[in-house]
């Protein structure tokens, strides 16, 4: 990205300076930029910003609908087609945001948060998850053997940002405060960026989403990890009701966890954002058909 100062005087005169930011500091949100500020022009109260993007993302899409798209403009390896006169470009946006479509995620929780509002996941104000409650449904129902029923709530949320927990892998780094499970068992990483070593010292046993613009407002997550109460691959936070237990799935599409290859199928990582309702990496060829 890159950063913009502007700075106006009486006479109606601008200076301007533009500047490439290489770094960022959470504390304080104080962006680093690539070149000292011009000598009498440091950022000052008064000042204006705009905040633009960076170089362009050059890589190749994976939404099939932009795929398609290209191919039938191109006039090097395509139809050549006018993408103003040939092509009704609006339908082809909304066939891409179709396929763009993110997984909802589903949790557990011990009372009803309202439809609409939103929760997070963001200590020290980092956003690790953030959700949309789209539903929430009521399960009563013995899930702890105990001959007594229990009453749970079963809250999906969209327009998610970020993850609400991830697998441990050994060979993966994690964030400061970032939720892992593994084996039906949530942690907590609590020191700098680096690759983490599961330690009981680190193991959560409560925790809370907290609603967005009230932070007095929380939402008390379900961490059974007893078999009944965690998914079938052993998450013991996002996850929905199946069949008198939470041994589904709670993800509306897949969880990127479960993708082992995702450098093959073309991801930058294996963050949960590049999950998406239709994605394709295909090759085409584009060379003259031989006929005998």
């Amino acid at each position: 990205m890159s950063i913009t100062l502007s700075r106006s005087n009486s006479a109606g005169d601008t200076y301007t300076q533009k500047r490439r930011i290489i770094g960022y500091e959470n504390s304080g949100n104080v962006a680093i930029v690539d070149f000292p500020w011009d000598e009498g022009y440091f950022p000052d109260t008064g000042d204006t910003y705009i905040i633009s993007g960076g170089r362009p993302d050059v890589r190749v899409s994976l939404n099939p609908a932009m795929q398609l798209l290209d191919y039938l403009t191109s006039d090097r390896y395509g139809a050549g087609l006018d993408i103003d006169l040939d092509i009704d470009l609006e339908t082809f946006k909304k066939a891409a945001r179709d396929c763009d479509t993110k997984s909802n995620v589903t949790v557990i929780t011990a009372t009803a948060p309202t439809i609409g509002h939103s929760y997070e996941y963001a200590p020290s104000g980092v956003i690790h998850f953030r959700g949309k409650v789209e539903s929430v449904t009521t399960r009563t129902f013995d899930l702890n053997n105990d001959e007594t029923d229990e009453t749970y709530y079963e809250v999906v949320f969209t327009d998610v940002i970020g993850k609400l927990g991830r697998k441990w892998n050994d060979w993966e780094s994690f964030r400061p405060d970032e939720l892992i499970w593994k084996d039906k068992k949530l942690y907590k990483k609590t020191t700098a960026l680096s690759t983490y070593t599961i330690s009981n010292s680190n193991l959560v046993t409560a925790q809370n989403l907290t609603k967005v613009g009230a932070s007095s407002t929380t939402l008390a997550l379900n961490l059974d990890n007893t078999p009944a109460g965690s998914s079938a691959n052993g998450n013991p936070v996002v996850k929905s009701f199946f069949n008198d237990t939470f041994n589904a799935s709670g993800y509306s599409l897949y969880d990127s966890d479960d993708v082992k290859y995702w450098k093959y199928i073309g991801w930058d990582s294996n963050a949960q954002r590049n999950v998406t309702r239709h994605q394709m990496n295909q090759v085409v060829s584009t060379s003259n058909p031989v006929f005998d």
